[in-house]
C-alpha cells in the first residue's frame, strides 16, 4: 500500500486496480458506501508523465465509478478536481469560467468536471467536484515545495526555486478534507454536478514564500531563484472561492499575519513566549493594546504566570478567556492548533480582531 497508510489497520484497506470493473464492483459490494471521497489522481507531479496512465487513471476510472454508483443509494460523491482545469485562465476564476487546460493531467481533470456535471444534472446523482488549489501539509510527497523549503529551513539554508514571479494559492490540507465534508454534507438536488474552488483567493508568488521562510526561520542566504519551473506554471494562479463560501459554508477561520520563533536555554523555557511576544509585536509594528484575544499555552499552570508576570502590559481579561489546556484539556500533538483554533472561534463571536 501507498506509504501514506502506514500504520492503518490492515482490515481497514484494501488494494485493487481501480481500472478493473469487477475489482472496484466487488469493494462497493463489500462496503456499500453511502458517501464516497475519490482522491485518485495521476500527473499532478511533475514526473508523473505518462498521458496513457494520466487519461486512464484520472477520467476512465472515475468514468467506471459513476457507472457503478448510478444504481446505487449513495448520499455524496465528492471528487478532487484540480485548479488545474482552468489552465491558462487561472487568474481568480469563478466555477463559470473558460477551462482552458494547457497540460494532459489539466485536460484530464476538466473531463472529469464536465462528467460530473452530467452525472448530477441529467441523472441525477448526488455529485460534486472541488477544484482544489495548492494543498500543502502532513503527510505531503516530499518532493513538494512545502517540504522541500521546510527541510532545508530548518537546517539553516533555502532550496532552489523558480521563478519567483510564479505564484500559488496554498492551502492547508485539513481545511481541504474540512470541504470534502462540507460538501457531503451539503448535498442536495441543486449542489449536484456543480464544481467549486477550494482555495484562500490569495495569491502567493515564490518569492513572498521564500522571503516569509527566510524571516521566519532567520535565514541570511539570499534565495536562488535558478531553478527550471514546470511548463503549466503561471505568474497568476490564485482562487475565487466566493462560490463555496456561499454554497457550502467554507470560509477562511481567520488570516495567520505572522509569527516568531525564539529559543532559550532548557532551564529558562518557561520564559520563551515572553520574547517571542515581543518580538512578533515588534515585527508588526504593533502594540500590546491591539491584542484583542491573548491565547497561552498552559504545558504548566506556571507558564502562563510566568508570562504575564513579565508582561504586566497584557490585559488580563484577554488572556485564555474560554480557559486554557488545564480547563479543556492538552491534545497530544495538537496543541498549537487548538490554541490557534480556540483564538479564531472566540474572535469571530467578537467580530473580528487580533
Amino acid at each position: 500500500p501507498a506509504w501514506r497508510l502506514d500504520g492503518i489497520p490492515a482490515e481497514s484497506v484494501r488494494e485493487l486496480d481501480v481500472l478493473i470493473a469487477e475489482d472496484l464492483e466487488a469493494l462497493l459490494d463489500e462496503f456499500r458506501p453511502r458517501t464516497i471521497f475519490n482522491c485518485i489522481a495521476f500527473g499532478a507531479y511533475s514526473f508523473q508523465t505518462d498521458p496513457g496512465l494520466i487519461y486512464r487513471t484520472n477520467f476512465l476510472a472515475t468514468e467506471q465509478l459513476l457507472r457503478l454508483l448510478q444504481d446505487r443509494e449513495i448520499a455524496a460523491y465528492v471528487h478532487a478536481g484540480s485548479s488545474s482545469e482552468y489552465g491558462a485562465n487561472a487568474s481568480g476564476p469563478a466555477e463559470g469560467a473558460e477551462l482552458a487546460p494547457n497540460s494532459d493531467y489539466a485536460v484530464s481533470k476538466a473531463a472529469c468536471a464536465h462528467l460530473i456535471s452530467y452525472y448530477g444534472t441529467v441523472r441525477s446523482l448526488p455529485c460534486m467536484n472541488l477544484r482544489l488549489y495548492s494543498i500543502y501539509g502532513p503527510l505531503e510527497d516530499p518532493s513538494r515545495l512545502m517540504p522541500t523549503l521546510v527541510g532545508e529551513a530548518v537546517r539553516g539554508t533555502l532550496p532552489q526555486f523558480v521563478n519567483p514571479a510564479v505564484s500559488r494559492d496554498f492551502v492547508f490540507v485539513e481545511d481541504a478534507c474540512m470541504a470534502f465534508i462540507k460538501a457531503a454534507v451539503e448535498m442536495k438536488p441543486s449542489l449536484q454536478g456543480k464544481s467549486f474552488n477550494i482555495g484562500s483567493g490569495t495569491k502567493t508568488t515564490i518569492g513572498d514564500l521564500a522571503e516569509t521562510a527566510r524571516q521566519v526561520f532567520g535565514i541570511a542566504e539570499e534565495p536562488r531563484f535558478t531553478m527550471a519551473g514546470r511548463h503549466w506554471d503561471l505568474t497568476d494562479w490564485f482562487a475565487d472561492p466566493s462560490a463555496a463560501a456561499n454554497a457550502l459554508g467554507i470560509t477562511p477561520l481567520g488570516t495567520v499575519l505572522g509569527s516568531a520563533v525564539v529559543a532559550t536555554e532548557p532551564d529558562d523555557f518557561a520564559v520563551a513566549p515572553v520574547y517571542a511576544v515581543r518580538k512578533l509585536l515588534d515585527r508588526q509594528g504593533r502594540s500590546f493594546a491591539d491584542i484583542d484575544v491573548w491565547e497561552i499555552n498552559e504545558a504548566f499552570a506556571a507558564m502562563v504566570l510566568t508570562v504575564l508576570h513579565d508582561l504586566p502590559e497584557i490585559d488580563r481579561e484577554k488572556v485564555n478567556p474560554n480557559g486554557g489546556a488545564i480547563a479543556l484539556g492538552h491534545p497530544v500533538g495538537a496543541s498549537a492548533a487548538r490554541v490557534v483554533v480556540d483564538t479564531c472561534r472566540t474572535l469571530q463571536r467578537q467580530g473580528g480582531g487580533l
